[in-house]
């Protein structure tokens, strides 16, 4: 059961900051096979479950498909999906890094550690445009002025 920890957890490392929580991908499994591990499931729409003994996250490498407008206007699918395509369908590059906890690698196919780096907020596709909040490209986080 391929396993990976994902999304703000692994952006929040690689800015040297301690994760508040975790989240991890699980990739060639089937709920099922999570059941059987002793995981509960959680996620109606699509399948999150918690980890018996650390109750942590862990969801099913999904991909999201729009059938309609708004932020209920989507399906998904699990069987077959990998954590390239899991990490595509993240809003900003920054979040969509993984670390293979096995042997520490990190997977960063949309650049997002440089992109942390350079603190640049940059989405990984065309898939936020309806989102308010992702309307402009790549952009700096403003920095406030500081009052005398």
């Amino acid at each position: 059961m391929p396993t990976y920890l994902v999304g703000g957890a692994v952006r929040d490392l690689l800015m040297g900051r301690d994760p508040s929580d975790r989240d991890y991908v699980v990739t060639d499994t089937t709920p099922a096979q999570m059941l059987e591990l002793g995981f509960t499931q959680v996620g109606a729409d699509f399948p999150v479950f918690i980890h018996p003994q650390s109750g942590e996250e862990y969801a099913l490498a999904r991909k999201e498909r729009k059938t309609g407008a708004g932020y209920n206007g989507f399906s998904t699918e699990y069987a077959g999906v990998t954590l390239f395509d899991d990490l595509s369908r993240r809003d900003l590059t920054c979040n969509a890094i993984a670390i293979d906890p096995a042997n520490s690698d990190i997977i960063d196919p949309f650049g997002g550690g440089r992109d942390i780096r350079d603190k640049i907020l940059r989405h990984v596709s065309e898939a936020f445009r309806e989102d308010p909040c992702c309307r402009a490209g790549p952009r700096r986080p403003t920095q406030r002025r500081r009052r005398r």
